[in-house]
């Protein structure tokens, strides 16, 4: 990792990548953020990771979302990790099944970050990056 403007850390390392994602695979650890305006964070469950391939994504609590994913519509996965936010790039579906009732999303792997540009950031204006300031939490 290497330091960013505004106190925000680029994650670079395969290894590193792979260790956020690992908190995000936690119970309660993920929320998806579509990439439209007004957009608030959504309860997803991210289920597992094959490294530099896919994450398979539990959509089965936003259905309502699933048409937009399908037409193409970007989204980014938000969580914690020691007290800072962590956010993903924004990230397409590949492809969206119904399994057993439920509704998973198979996504592109999270290869780049990106930093935050925004002067005040907040939980939509942070990159998969870590910052301590309070006003960089998920709400």
């Amino acid at each position: 990792m290497e330091p960013h403007q505004d106190d925000f850390i680029r994650v670079t390392s395969p290894g590193e990548i792979e260790a956020l994602l690992d908190q995000l695979i936690q119970p309660g650890g993920a929320s998806l953020l579509l990439d439209a305006p007004e957009s608030a964070p959504l309860p997803v469950v991210v289920m597992e990771q094959q490294p530099g391939e896919s994450l398979t994504v539990d959509l089965s609590a936003i259905r309502e979302v699933v048409g937009e994913l399908k037409r193409g519509l970007g989204f980014r996965l938000l969580g914690q990790f020691q007290g800072k936010m962590i956010r993903t790039p924004s990230l397409k579906a590949m492809s969206l099944d119904a399994e057993q009732g439920r509704t998973i999303g198979y996504c592109e792997y999270p290869f780049t970050w990106k930093s935050c540009s925004a002067v005040k950031p907040t939980a939509h204006a942070c990159a998969w990056a870590w910052r301590s300031a309070p006003s960089c939490v998920a709400q």
